[in-house]
C-alpha cells in the first residue's frame, strides 16, 4: 500500500510530494490483542524508561508530577521552593531509574523522592540566614546592622537610676 503525503509550503515554493510505503499486515482488529486499544501502563512505561526510552520516562512525568507537585507544596508552603524540590525530585528519579524494583508502583516511589527532597529544601532553608539588602544609588548595597551594645547615655541614666533608689533605700525606716 502506498500512501501519498503533502507537506505545508508557501505560495512561490512548488508543490513537493513524498510517497511513503507502508507494510500492512493481517487485518487483526479483534479484542484479543490489548495493545491495540489498552493505554501503556506505569510498569510498561517503567521498563521501557530503564531500557533507556527518555520518552517513556517523560510520559511518567507528565502523568505524576502534578500529585508529586502537590504534596510537595503541602509540606514546603512556598511556591518556588516547591518547584525548585519537585525539578530535584525528577532529577532523582531519573538519575535512580535502574534502582526502582518495582515492589511498589512508581508513583509512590516518585512520591517518596519528593517527600525527602521538600525536607531538604526545609532543612536549608533553617540554615541559610538571608539578610534584606536595601540599595543605595551611590554606594550600591549597604547593611543596616543593629548594635545591640549599651550606649553612654543609657549606662550613665542607669547609674543614676541605682543612686537614686540606694538613697530611698537607705531613708526608709529600719522596720521596713
Amino acid at each position: 500500500m502506498e500512501l501519498t503525503r503533502t507537506r505545508m509550503h508557501t505560495r512561490k515554493e512548488p508543490r513537493r510530494f513524498k510517497t511513503i510505503t507502508l507494510t500492512v499486515g493481517p487485518n487483526r482488529c479483534s479484542y484479543e490483542d490489548p495493545s491495540i486499544f489498552a493505554l501503556r501502563t506505569d510498569d510498561d512505561l517503567v521498563k521501557a524508561a530503564q531500557s533507556g526510552d527518555h520518552e517513556a520516562f517523560a510520559e511518567l512525568c507528565r502523568r505524576h508530577a502534578q500529585a508529586v507537585r502537590r504534596r510537595i507544596l503541602g509540606i514546603v508552603r512556598h511556591q518556588e521552593d516547591a518547584e525548585d524540590a519537585l525539578q530535584e525530585t525528577l532529577l532523582r528519579a531519573y538519575a535512580n531509574l535502574g534502582r526502582f524494583r518495582q515492589s511498589s508502583k512508581f508513583s509512590t516511589w516518585l512520591t517518596a523522592i519528593g517527600i525527602n527532597s521538600a525536607l531538604i529544601v526545609i532543612r536549608k532553608r533553617k540554615t541559610r540566614r538571608e539578610a534584606n539588602m536595601e540599595l543605595d544609588g551611590t554606594q550600591g548595597s549597604t547593611r543596616d546592622v543593629a548594635d545591640h551594645a549599651p550606649d553612654a547615655e543609657h549606662c550613665v541614666a542607669e547609674a543614676q537610676f541605682i543612686l537614686f533608689l540606694r538613697k530611698k533605700l537607705y531613708a526608709l525606716p529600719p522596720k521596713m
